[in-house]
């Protein structure tokens, strides 16, 4: 459910006000819908949001041309095209008596005990790419760990977990959360996440001297951040 409307040339635009302790400015983003996030101070007045949306408007309408459309849903029929770490694998639908999900170059196979059983497809898929983005994350922070060994980083847990509106999130108890569909995007774009929470280990915030430990780490972060956005292909 969302808090506002924006309306841009009679279309109603739903905006998501999140409030946080740690935010010191007011920020704005568009999602495929189209929707708007807007997050802003816990002590922000409600006025000062306002204004700042009303500013945004141009921003918005400049950026709803090149919006990405929404992620279609998926049928887990035989040839569909299902993303992979920012390129796309083709669907094959089998059947036979061990039922699973495994790579095969550019090919998912999936296999299932009779055509009658497409209800464990969904399943089947699901669960590999859980597999998959437990591999890669963990091999990723493994590299980044490495990578930035000399500033002395305390050892974070990691876990995945579907979430709709966050890439990641890092917890004051050293708990680095990463979104599963992270695995359909590129190497590079995970990457830009796991810093991005790898440097709140440092600085639990978004203040000047957490950019500055972004620019050290990765001095491309931004042109990551606006591909991850969805402002131009990834």
């Amino acid at each position: 459910m969302s808090d506002w409307q924006l309306d841009i040339d009679g279309q109603a635009i739903p905006v998501t006000v999140h409030r946080s302790p740690r935010r010191r400015t007011i920020a704005l983003k568009l999602h495929p819908g189209p929707r708007l996030e807007l997050r802003a101070p816990r002590s922000c007045p409600q006025a000062l949001m306002r204004d700042f949306l009303d500013s945004r408007r141009s921003w918005v309408r400049r950026h709803l041309a090149n919006l990405p459309a929404p992620r279609p849903e998926w049928t887990y029929e035989h040839g569909e095209a299902q993303p992979f770490l920012g390129r796309y694998l083709r669907l094959t639908v089998g059947h036979g008596s061990r039922r699973g999900v495994s790579r095969r170059g550019d090919e998912l196979a999936l296999t299932l005990p009779s055509p009658e059983r497409r209800d464990h497809a969904a399943a089947l898929v699901q669960q590999w790419y859980n597999q998959q983005a437990e591999r890669v994350f963990s091999w990723r922070l493994r590299r980044w760990r490495a990578a930035l060994a000399h500033w002395g980083l305390p050892a974070p847990s990691l876990c995945r977990q579907r979430m709709r509106r966050r890439w990641g999130s890092c917890t004051n108890t050293r708990v680095i959360k990463l979104n599963t569909h992270l695995v359909e995007r590129g190497i590079g774009l995970i990457d830009y996440v796991l810093v991005h929470e790898l440097c709140h280990l440092r600085e639990l915030n978004h203040s000047p001297r957490f950019y500055g430990l972004m620019d050290a780490a990765m001095p491309d972060w931004r042109a990551r951040s606006t591909v991850l956005d969805g402002r131009v292909p990834a």
